[in-house]
Order: structure tokens, then sequence, then C-alpha cells
């Protein structure tokens, strides 16, 4: 071994060591604190930011957007949910605001919109009138469901409305009537396309004033097309052979009844 090789190799077995202090263990105290301090952190703010939410003043309802028809005046709706003002946003209901305007006939439905912080836009779906009943107490507005929906005012002129002639507590009767000028209507036959008034006699059974027709038409609500399709078959001998006629009963399957006026 050289003399230079014995000298590095003694320096190197008395090379002193890097100082590393001591590691300290983490108190008992401390182990148990910091999840319940992590937990308190996770859980308490989401709960104070809803405290703040729900307390806050900021979100106390202050304007009120509305949007309605020519039926329902947006001056009645708003005097009508005026009760809402200063209360919560998030708090407010569909069922409130629904309860509040169920008093006009013509509302059908309200959609709410809120606008955060403080606002609200309320659209009112009108009830839309699809004909006009005569009743023992006058004349009203009637919807696709067969209900009532107001009484005629002296100036309105309920221009190509039908018009139905019955009872007008039976709901469920106008409703099928309506449904079968619509469904007459849909089925492409010239002759009922224009139909000018409807009666309800008894249950399905319907009287037809039709506009292209010089008498009147019974049909059954429930057989319709084939009715009416056996009816413009035979409408030319009709007409050919016979005149003066008051009405056509078509509610029957295999025959059709004329009435003719008495002499």
């Amino acid at each position: 071994m050289t003399p230079a090789a014995s000298v590095v190799e003694r320096r190197s077995m008395f090379r002193r060591r890097r100082f590393q202090a001591p590691r300290q263990r983490p108190s008992l105290l401390w182990t148990f604190v910091r999840p319940i301090g992590l937990a308190l952190l996770l859980v308490g703010t989401p709960a104070a930011i809803a405290v703040w939410t729900l307390t806050s003043p900021c979100f106390a309802l202050r304007d009120i957007g509305i949007e309605s028809g020519e039926r329902v005046a947006s001056e009645w709706v708003a005097q009508s949910l005026e009760p809402l003002r200063g209360r919560h946003v998030l708090l407010l209901s569909l069922e409130e605001v629904e309860r509040l305007l169920a008093g006009h006939r013509w509302v059908e439905g309200v959609q709410v919109h809120k606008i955060l912080p403080n606002a609200l836009h309320v659209q009112v779906l009108e009830r839309i009138p699809v004909a006009v009943m005569r009743h023992e107490k006058g004349l009203s507005y009637v919807d696709r469901q067969g209900r009532l929906i107001d009484r005629l005012e002296e100036t309105d002129v309920p221009a190509a409305l039908l018009l139905i002639e019955g009872r007008a507590e039976e709901s469920a009767a106008v409703a099928a009537a309506v449904a079968a000028v619509e469904e007459l209507a849909a089925g492409g036959s010239p002759l009922f396309q224009v139909i000018l008034g409807v009666e309800i006699l008894t249950g399905l059974d319907l009287e037809l004033d039709v506009a292209a027709l010089p008498f009147a038409v019974l049909v059954r609500s429930d057989r319709l097309q084939p009715a009416v399709a056996q009816f413009e078959r035979l409408l030319p001998k009709i007409l050919d052979r016979y005149g003066g006629i008051e009405a056509v009963d078509l509610r029957f399957s295999r025959q059709i009844i004329m009435k003719f006026p008495e002499a």
C-alpha cells in the first residue's frame, strides 16, 4: 500500500457523521384534537354558510316580475302576490304562489323562477277556451276538459268558437263533445270540417249542426269515423232520393235513420 492511500483510508475511518436532530413523537392530545378540529372545520363551514343564507336580509323578496295574458291582468297578479314581499326567496314554494292566484277563473297554472338574491319571476298560464256552452244559467266559456271557465260578458265576441248546448255540470260529456268535433275536423272529411254547434243529448249521443249540410246529424262520440265514412258513401243517393230531411241518425252500426218534418 502506498503512503498516500494509507493516509486517505485513515481519514475516512475518523470522518464525522452529520448531526441529525432526534424526531419528536406527536403528543397524545394532538392525536385526538387534530381529527376533531378537521371534522368541525368541514362540518361547521357549510353549516355557517347555510345559517347565513337562511337569515340574511339580502334574500328578502323585493322584486316580482309578472308575465300574463289578456284574461289575467298583471295588476291583479301583483296585488295578489303582495303578501310574499319580504319573504325569503329560497323558502318560497310554488304551492304558495298557486294558492294566492287560485281565485282567478282564467288561471290554469303558474311557473315560478327564482332570481337570486331577491327577485321572483311569475308566468301565469291562462286557460284556453275551445267552445261556448249554452246552459240554464246563460253562456260560458269551456276548456278542453269540459270545465266552465267564466260567463260571457255582453261585450265578448266569441269568434270561431264551437257552440255546445246541454247540461253544464256534466263536464265529462262536454269534454267528449269537444273531442268528437276535433276528431271529425282531423279526419279529413270535407263535410265535417266546419261544425257550428253541438247539442249533448244523453251520454255519448250528440247532435251536430254541420255547416255543409242542410240537416242535423246525430252521432255517437265513441264511433265517429265508421259512421261518417258510411254516411259519405251513401250521401249522394240520400240527397237524390229524399228531400226535406230534418235530421240523419248515424248512431247505429248497420242502418241510417232519416227524420222528416211532421206534416
